[in-house]
Parts: C-alpha cells; sequence; structure tokens
C-alpha cells in the first residue's frame, strides 16, 4: 500500500515536472520568436520582405498552436493554464503582424479566434483530438483565403474611392476657381452697367418730385431706367429686356443705345417714333447673327414737356392718378415688343395734360408677377392699383419706401423671380427744374 502511495505520489511529480519543463521551452521559444521577428522586421522591412517575414510569423502562430493541441493529446489538459499561455502568445504576435502587414494581421486574428473557439470549446471535450485534423486544416486554409479575397477586395474599393475623392475635391476646387472669376467679372460688368443708369442726381434734377425704384433679381439685370433731355423736354422710361442677370444685361445694353441712338442722332422726342426708331436698330443689330433672334424689350416711354405729357409703350402701360382721385387711369401700350414680332405696327402715342398733383407711375412686370402671400400667388395689377391709391398721401420718397416694403412683405420667404424697374412722378409746375440745361450724356 504504501510503496503504491509513493509510486503514485511519485507519478505526480514526474508529470508536473514535465509540465514544468513544458512551460520553459514554450516560453523561452516565445521569447526567441518575439525577438527573431522583431530584428527580422527592422532589418528585412525595408527590402519589401513584409509579406515573406508576416507569413513566417503565421506560420510560428500556427506550429505553436498545432504542437499545444498535440501536446495537451497525451498530457492533462489545463484548460485555464494553457488558455492565458497561448492569449499572450496570440497578442503578441498579431502585435508584430500588424506592424508588418495589416492584411495579414487581419487574417491571423480571425483564424486564431477560430482556433480558439475550437479549441477552447465550452464542452468538456477536446475537438481537435477527436476529429480528422486535415478538416480542421482545410477549413482554417479555406477561410484565410477567404478573408484574404475580402481584404483585397475592400482594399481595392477603397484605393479607387480615394482616387475618387481625389478627382472631385480636384473638380471642386477648379469649379470653385473659376466660378469666382466668373462672379468677378459679372461684378465689373455691374460696375459697367451701372455706370450708363442715369444717377439719383441727375434724375432728381429734372424730375425733383418722383422716385426710382430699382431692384435688380441677380448682380446685373435685364431691366433698365434711361432718361435724356432734349431741348424742353424730359424723356424717361423703364424697360425690361428679355431674361435677367447677364443674358438680360447684354440685351438691355443693346436697347440702351438704340434708344440713345434714336433721340442724338435722329434727333426724336415723340415717344411713338423714337419706339419705332428704337425697334427699327435693334433689328439692324439681331439681323447679323446667323440665327434668328426673339429677344427684345417691353418699354413705357414718356416725353414731358411743361404740363404735356406724351406716352408710348411696348407691353409696359402708364398708370395715371389725378388729384384726390380714387380711380386710376391706364394709358395702354402697344402688344407687341421691340424686337422680331410677327405683326408690326407703329407705335402710338398717347398725350395727355397734367394738372398740378397728378400722379404717373411706369414699371416693369417683375413686381406684378412676384409669387408671395398667404396662398403663394401673383400679386397682380389689381392689387397693386388698391396699393398706389391707398398711398397717394405721401410724398413720393416716402412712396418709394413704401412700395419697396410691401414688396419685401409680399415675397417674404419667396425667391424673387425678375427684375423690378418702378418710376413714379407727381407733376408740379417745376418739374422741370433744369430747362435749357445739356444733355445728359454731355
Amino acid at each position: 500500500m504504501v510503496f503504491l502511495l509513493v509510486g503514485e505520489i511519485t507519478d505526480q511529480r514526474t508529470n508536473a515536472f514535465k509540465y514544468g519543463i513544458e512551460q520553459i521551452v514554450m516560453n523561452v521559444f516565445l521569447t526567441a520568436v518575439i525577438i527573431v521577428s522583431l530584428i527580422g522586421y527592422f532589418f528585412i522591412s525595408k527590402k519589401n520582405y513584409k509579406f515573406w517575414l508576416a507569413l513566417a510569423s503565421y506560420s510560428v502562430v500556427f506550429i505553436l498552436l498545432l504542437g499545444h493541441v498535440v501536446f495537451d493529446g497525451h498530457l492533462e489538459f489545463d484548460r485555464e493554464a494553457t488558455f492565458q499561455r497561448d492569449s499572450f502568445l496570440i497578442i503578441v504576435i498579431i502585435g508584430i503582424c500588424g506592424m508588418v502587414s495589416g492584411k495579414l494581421n487581419s487574417l491571423i486574428i480571425s483564424c486564431v479566434l477560430l482556433l480558439m473557439l475550437i479549441n477552447y470549446s465550452f464542452f468538456n471535450v477536446q475537438p481537435f483530438i477527436q476529429l480528422n485534423f486535415v478538416f480542421y486544416l482545410l477549413l482554417i486554409i479555406g477561410y484565410t483565403v477567404l478573408i484574404y479575397f475580402i481584404i483585397e477586395m475592400t482594399e481595392k474599393f477603397m484605393k479607387n474611392l480615394n482616387l475618387l475623392n481625389g478627382t472631385v475635391l480636384k473638380q471642386k476646387n477648379d469649379i470653385q476657381e473659376k466660378n469666382k472669376s466668373i462672379l468677378d467679372s459679372i461684378h465689373y460688368a455691374k460696375r459697367i452697367q451701372s455706370a450708363i443708369l442715369p444717377s439719383n442726381k441727375i434724375v432728381k434734377s429734372f424730375l425733383p418730385d418722383s422716385f426710382i425704384y430699382y431692384e435688380p433679381k441677380d448682380i446685373v439685370a435685364g431691366d433698365f431706367y434711361w432718361m435724356e433731355h432734349k431741348e424742353d423736354t424730359i424723356l424717361f422710361a423703364a424697360a425690361d429686356c428679355t431674361g435677367h442677370g447677364v443674358p438680360g444685361a447684354l440685351v438691355s445694353v443693346l436697347c440702351y443705345n438704340s434708344l440713345n441712338r434714336a433721340v442724338n442722332e435722329y434727333c426724336l422726342t415723340d415717344p411713338g417714333a423714337i419706339l419705332n426708331k428704337t425697334k427699327t436698330l435693334v433689328l439692324a443689330e439681331f439681323a447679323k447673327s446667323d440665327e434668328v433672334v426673339y429677344d427684345g424689350m417691353d418699354i413705357a416711354l414718356c416725353a414731358l414737356n411743361g404740363n404735356i405729357l406724351k406716352y408710348a409703350g411696348a407691353y409696359n402701360p402708364l398708370w395715371l392718378i389725378k388729384k384726390n382721385a380714387q380711380t386710376i387711369t391706364e394709358y395702354a401700350p402697344n402688344r407687341e415688343p421691340i424686337g422680331n414680332y410677327v405683326y408690326c405696327k407703329d407705335y402710338v402715342t398717347h398725350e395727355m395734360l397734367l394738372e398740378e398733383g397728378d400722379t404717373i407711375y411706369i414699371f416693369t412686370d417683375g413686381f406684378t408677377d412676384q409669387f408671395g402671400g398667404i396662398f403663394n400667388k401673383k400679386y397682380k395689377s389689381v392689387q397693386l392699383r388698391k396699393f398706389l391709391l391707398s398711398i397717394q398721401d405721401h410724398t413720393m420718397d416716402e412712396q418709394r419706401h413704401l412700395i419697396k416694403k410691401e414688396f419685401n412683405h409680399w415675397k417674404g420667404e419667396e425667391e424673387q423671380i425678375d427684375d423690378i424697374c418702378f418710376i413714379g412722378m407727381r407733376h408740379s409746375n417745376g418739374s422741370l427744374t433744369n430747362k435749357g440745361g445739356s444733355n445728359l450724356n454731355e
């Protein structure tokens, strides 16, 4: 009995000694692997041997795990101790491989997790010993190839995505530079357009009791106001050229110059005759194009000489409010623009006798066509009539402020859809204050 007990104790010590030897060998081997891997990384990584170094590290992990499985098949299986040892080993090797290759690092993590899941099963069995080793080897290889393929495709996708992002960023920068260049050119064009429009000082010198409400939709406008002084007659107009922004501004320059030529070169002062000549000049310019140009101008043109006011229009009317009147008298324009049109007739000149306190308005359609209000509808001329009648007790400067306020209130958060040019004048015996003065362009 004693001999049996001593023998059993001796066997236990022998097994413990073998297990201790095993742990020492494994730790020494682990240390050697770490040192060799680090030395190899620093010496050969710059020579593009990262793949082979990573592959060697991966092989070491696989051999260690395989050796552990074989040893555990013959030794007592200490689940907790071996799990701690292998976990430490796996973390170190994964760190080394991570420095070498991100792809292989991901591969090793995936495969080792699979190995650990199989080897350290919560079931009280050891699947590696009970099942065919070749099956697990093929499973690991197949899983590795799958993960490697996924990583390769992901990296290729990310590379193409980065390339695309770089292209988009370059295009964005190019667009920003071109946009800045275009905006600079448009702002310079605005300076030129503003320079040809009569200044407020000139307008007030000839029409002291008047206002001009001018609100372009964009930086430059297709609408413009025009004024000329010919002998004892003051000519002024509110015009709306086709479009707005840069295209409208280009047409407006052509029409503006044509008006000047009709008055200064051909010495015309009758509004109907001026519009007829202006149309001829504009069509002559359009005829130089190889294509048919349908652009043109709507306009309301007035000629004031003392108490006599003459008016002619192309689509844009003139409204007259007599002093203390409760209604508006409208003088209808010709229903044809300054430009190409199927039916061409001479523009009709309307003549009226103004009295002290009478008020006239000419305007483009940008105000009445503006969408807004509670139901987001057009302002319409009916509503404008009522509004103008309601502000007749105010001075013309106050009216300008009220008209602008009414427009902004109606528009609200909606986008302005067109340019606005609105001219109002209240007649007095001293309206023409610069009699005998020089031409506005002189």
